[in-house]
Formats: C-alpha cells, sequence, structure tokens
C-alpha cells in the first residue's frame, strides 16, 4: 500500500541516506533545509506510542539500541515514553505526580553517553 502512495506522489518525495543507509524519504522541497540543518543535541522527553518511534519501529537499532528494546517495546504491544538525545532513544521515563523519574542508573551525562551506544 506504502509503494502506491509513494509512487504516486512521484518528484515529490526525495530518497535520503541517513547515516550512509538509504530508504528514508523527505519531501522533495525540504531536501535543501534538511542537508543545512546541523544535528541536534537537545535532550527530548517523548510520550509512549510517539510516531517517532513508531514510524522506524523499536527493532530499528539505529534508534533504539538491542539492550533497550524490551524497555522500549513492552507487553501487550506497550510503547513507553521515551528519552532522546542526538535522534537515538536513550532510556524511557514515566511521569509520576510532579516529578520525572527516570528507569535505569546513573545521571543524566551517563543517559547521554549511553544513548551513543
Amino acid at each position: 500500500m506504502l509503494r502506491g502512495w509513494f509512487a504516486a506522489l512521484g518528484d515529490r518525495l526525495t530518497e535520503v541516506e541517513v547515516d550512509g543507509v538509504g530508504g528514508a524519504f523527505v519531501r522533495s522541497e525540504d531536501v535543501a533545509a534538511l542537508t543545512r540543518t546541523e544535528p541536534s543535541r537537545e535532550v527530548r522527553l517523548l510520550g509512549g506510542f510517539d510516531q517517532y518511534v513508531l514510524g522506524p519501529g523499536t527493532v530499528d537499532t539505529r534508534l533504539v539500541a538491542a539492550g533497550r528494546r524490551t524497555a522500549v517495546s513492552r507487553t501487550e504491544g506497550w510503547i513507553s515514553p521515551v528519552v532522546v538525545h542526538e535522534g537515538r532513544v536513550g532510556g524511557v521515563w514515566e511521569f509520576t505526580e510532579v516529578r520525572v523519574v527516570r528507569a535505569g542508573q546513573g545521571d543524566c551525562q551517563t543517559l547521554v553517553q549511553d544513548s551513543r551506544a
């Protein structure tokens, strides 16, 4: 089904490589802006079932390291809220009353370093 939609879009979509791997698509009108964009160093908290994770899926180790998959993709199809740094999932989080509790050990710097693993 998706191949048909992509084919119908014709030259309005352009295939791009991410970290040397093809198969990603962007709107053709956004290619120039995308190539000028610097990588983000921001740490972001995404909610459960966020499209950023659902799009490629938790089996994509470029996004979710294999060792983190079970924390992100839990039983009965539950997708946990995630911490993202430099485009990769570095951990999961949950909202408890008025504070954010990070699952796992260590400080935020450790979490950032682990997201690169």
